[in-house]
This record gives structure tokens, sequence and C-alpha cells, in this order.
């Protein structure tokens, strides 16, 4: 009985490492601005379907060790347009990503209107 357990013990451990062993490989880079290549501090860079991320450093830099295959990399920073890729791991990668700064055409003529409406109010008081 012993014998058995001892057995069991041993084939349940070597089969939860082959199950729970992965290969994983790390992707590194630097994400920058698009329009003035200038680094960007505090850039994230964010494997959704992992749900693990990592910021950049104060050079740009950043570095990540995830699980091989394909995954979706969301690359994004306040003021910036998301990137949005999906890499292929299957070995080391240097992948460096560019931001485009994110403008919002705003509508003025919401804002006209407001001001037509009070200067018509302060002409009627004067």
């Amino acid at each position: 009985m012993k014998r058995n357990t001892a057995l069991f013990c041993i084939l349940s451990f070597l089969f939860s490492e082959l199950c729970w062993s992965q290969e994983s490989f790390t992707l590194s880079g630097t994400v920058k601005e698009a329009a003035s290549n200038e680094s960007m501090i505090n850039a994230n860079v964010y494997f959704p379907d992992l749900q693990v991320g990592v910021s950049a450093n104060k050079y740009g830099f950043y570095s990540i060790k995830v699980p091989a295959g394909e995954h979706t990399v969301k690359v994004s920073s306040v003021g910036y347009q998301d990137y949005v890729v999906i890499l292929d791991l299957t070995n080391n990668l240097k992948q460096d990503f560019y931001l485009e700064i994110f403008v919002e055409n705003l509508d003025i003529a919401p804002l006209h209107s407001i001001l037509l409406v009070f200067y018509t109010f302060l002409s009627h008081l004067i």
C-alpha cells in the first residue's frame, strides 16, 4: 500500500509539471511618440487575453515574459490612440511601438449657439 501511494505521488507530481510547464518568451522594446520619435514614459503594454501587462520605464523601454503563442497586444498611453496588434511569439522578440496623438474633432455648433443666446440676452439688458 505504501508503495502504491508513493508511486501515485511521484506520478501526480510529474504529470502536474508537464501540464503546468509552458514555454515562454520575452517581448521587449520601446514605446515612442510617432510624430517626434520621443520615448513615452509609463506607456502601457497589455495582453488582454492573459490579463497581464507592464508599463514602460523613463526611457520608454518595456519588457515582459509571456507564454508562447499568438496574443493580442494593446499599447496605450493617456492622450494617444491605442495601438492593437496580434503577435505570434515563437521566440524572444524586440518590438518597438509608435503611438499617434489622439485628436478628437469637437463640434463647435453647441458652443456657438450658447454664445449667441448669451449675447442676445445681454443685448436685451442694455
